[in-house]
């Protein structure tokens, strides 16, 4: 470094101070941003799965809030037509117990929840299912099999099916079931319906996009089943298992939060937030793929390595113009300097600075002129100066001149015997300044 002029090194040392601030501030806006813009994607994740679970639970409020009131229905409670059902039929014929027939059509033409309704007897066979076209498609009349039917009689209160495959469509479905109770408040049968399953997959977005999702949230039953899934309703249809995915596995043990994982389903990074859904034994889950979920992270990086970068490149260009107008007059000094050395005694320094560096320029530049106008009088006055030289070589020729300061002493008494005659043999010495004692030859030993 010593070996490194000035010039280049204060431009240098100031250049590396300012990218070495740039790069530490760089690196404390980027790992301070990039935690806030993780916390913001974690809150918004959370806010998603709870906004979608209370849409499902509102779902299904809705279609367990139709079938309890209608139940309670006159029309619904009176059973006496169950003389008249035939196994053939697997129910009631199309125009016996009407009234009945009537209410299921209603329900399933302004809810829009269920795919079929379907009244049981108390003993689990089926009383009449509507529309009556799926009646003639059941696969089996007698129903007491089903979870759903056990659960109900067993409880006395609405019960939620598991994912199972529908005995009228044979395709998977979920049933609501809710009990129909008499006069006496027993069990006379039960009212239940099968929900559209494709409307529960387009629970939050429509359905209507041309493109895949890239955010989106699924169902699942206690058994992990995929009961809806807005990006790939397929997989309801194939009863696919979810009960791997880490974030259905926690909801399914009960808890909630969020996670990054790799679905072991599609073996794509993602971001999900999960709960167990409220009032039910289903899982709730709102997903995202890392790539996209932190794409704000990845953006604001970039965008403050770059401001940083422009912010370093336009402080380290400024500051070697700064640099530059200092170190150019210390350059011109040194010059100077280096020129007076020499005995250029007329050597004029120009600095316009309004600093101290201006000061200093204009007092080594009034440096000059004393010494100049010295040598401006030998030059004027040349017989005085001849005139000297001429004494000076004739008194040398009469004796060797030693040249002793005043303050000093001489040794021996010769020295002490020739005080008065050095006294009147003073001089000065022109060139050196100092004066001189001038003694006989015959007094130096």
């Amino acid at each position: 470094m010593r070996s490194i002029s000035l010039s280049l090194k204060l431009p240098a040392l100031i250049v590396l101070a300012v990218l070495v601030t740039a790069g530490a501030s760089s690196l404390l806006a980027i790992v301070i941003g990039r935690r806030i813009m993780y916390a913001t994607a974690i809150e918004a994740n959370t806010n998603s799965v709870q906004t979608y679970a209370s849409a499902i639970d509102f779902y299904l409020a809705t279609a367990r809030s139709d079938l309890e009131t209608t139940a309670g229905l006159s029309e619904i409670t009176d059973m006496t037509s169950a003389r008249l059902v035939d196994a053939a039929w697997h129910g009631l014929p199309p125009d016996i117990d009407v009234p009945k027939r009537a209410i299921a059509a209603r329900v399933l033409k302004h809810s829009r929840v269920f795919e079929y309704i379907m009244l049981l007897q108390a003993d689990g066979s089926v009383y009449l299912l509507e529309p009556y076209d799926l009646q003639v498609k059941l696969s089996r009349h007698d129903l007491a099999f089903t979870t759903w039917y056990k659960a109900v009689i067993r409880t006395g209160n609405t019960a939620i099916s598991e994912l199972h495959i529908s005995t009228a469509t044979q395709r998977p479905t979920i049933v609501i079931a809710t009990p129909v109770r008499g006069s006496q408040g027993g069990v006379r049968g039960i009212w239940a319906g099968a929900l559209r399953l494709e409307e529960l997959s387009r629970i939050g977005y429509g359905g209507l996009e041309s493109t895949p999702l890239q955010r989106y949230g699924h169902v699942t039953d206690r058994r992990g089943l995929i009961i809806a899934h807005q990006a790939t309703p397929k997989y309801v249809q194939e009863q696919t298992d979810f009960s791997a995915v880490p974030p259905v596995r926690a909801a399914l043990a009960g808890q909630s939060g969020v996670m990054q994982y790799v679905n072991p389903i599609d073996g794509i990074e993602k971001l999900a937030a999960y709960m167990p859904l409220p009032n039910s034994q289903w899982t709730v889950v709102y997903v995202i793929p890392t790539h996209l979920a932190f794409a704000p992270i990845v953006d604001l990086t970039r965008d403050i390595v770059v401001a940083s970068a422009g912010l370093a490149i336009f402080l380290g260009l400024l500051s070697v113009r700064v640099v530059r107008r200092i170190v150019g007059p210390l350059k011109q000094l040194t010059a100077a300097a280096a020129s007076l050395s020499t005995g250029n005694l007329t050597q004029h320094i120009e600095v316009r600075t309004g600093d101290e560096l201006e000061r200093l320029a204009g007092a080594s530049t009034r440096w000059s002129p004393p010494c100049l106008s010295k040598r401006r009088n030998c030059a004027y006055a040349p017989n005085s100066c001849n005139r000297q030289t001429a004494n000076w070589k004739r008194l040398r020729t009469l004796s060797r001149t030693t040249c002793v300061p005043l303050y000093g002493r001489s040794t021996g008494s010769r020295a002490s015997s020739s005080k008065n005659t050095s006294r009147n043999c003073r001089t000065r010495h022109s060139a050196t300044s100092t004066w001189c004692v001038t003694t006989p030859s015959t007094w130096a030993s």
